[in-house]
């Protein structure tokens, strides 16, 4: 929290009307406490759940054809021997 006042501390000494704060971030299943820990601090939290946002990411790349992209399970070419 800290890091987060200081950056709206710096943004508002340099000028900026600062209305809200707002902090997006990838959780697994178990990772929404963290929302609801900001949101009781005043901080709105978007939280994007990893397995949706890799299922989309797969749904994208088999449309243009693409097999596989690191980091989505899957790599783009098999391992050679």
């Amino acid at each position: 929290m800290a890091l987060v006042h200081r950056w709206r501390d710096e943004a508002v000494r340099a000028g900026a009307a600062i209305k809200r704060i707002v902090l997006a971030f990838e959780a697994d299943r178990d990772g929404f406490w963290l929302a609801r820990w900001l949101i009781k601090r005043g901080i709105e939290a978007l939280v994007a759940e990893r397995t949706r946002l890799v299922n989309r990411a797969r749904s994208v790349l088999a449309r243009f054809g693409i097999s596989g992209w690191p980091g989505l399970g899957s790599p783009l070419k098999e391992p050679t021997t």
